[in-house]
């Protein structure tokens, strides 16, 4: 991946902090007990620190960036979404946009990226008519 990466130009990369994600068995999954311990094996730190450590090799800077806000849309950045954790889609009743849940939650971290290079220290996203939401 860091080979993909660094061969494609890019200079600084963004990867999701998963640190929260072992806290704890969420409402939602009460009943996915088994999914809930196949997830607790995933080696996310160690998979981050293997990448972050390639990234620094080849000279390409890494900020974490939260991915929680399951619930905030990537398109009109309201609290509005609905997520059907069954069919992994995201849709947001406030606008109407919908998609695969991992592609909106990716898109969030996208946003937030850019909020901050363009120098929003606060990592909020920028709403239609130009207001800002804090994160």
């Amino acid at each position: 991946l860091a080979l993909w990466i660094r061969d494609q130009g890019y200079t600084h990369v963004y990867i999701a902090n998963f640190s929260g994600s072992r806290d704890g068995l969420p409402e939602h999954l009460i009943g996915g007990k088994s999914v809930w311990d196949r997830i607790q094996t995933w080696p996310f730190y160690s998979m981050q620190l293997a990448l972050q450590s390639c990234l620094e090799e080849f000279g390409i800077e890494t900020t974490e960036m939260d991915p929680r806000r399951p619930h905030e849309c990537p398109k009109c950045f309201e609290e509005a979404g609905q997520l059907q954790l069954k069919r992994r889609r995201f849709k947001c009743t406030a606008c109407g946009h919908f998609e695969h849940l991992d592609v909106a939650r990716a898109r969030r971290i996208l946003a937030r990226a850019v909020d901050l290079r363009a120098g929003n220290s606060s990592g909020a996203t920028t709403k239609r008519g130009g207001k800002r939401k804090k994160t």
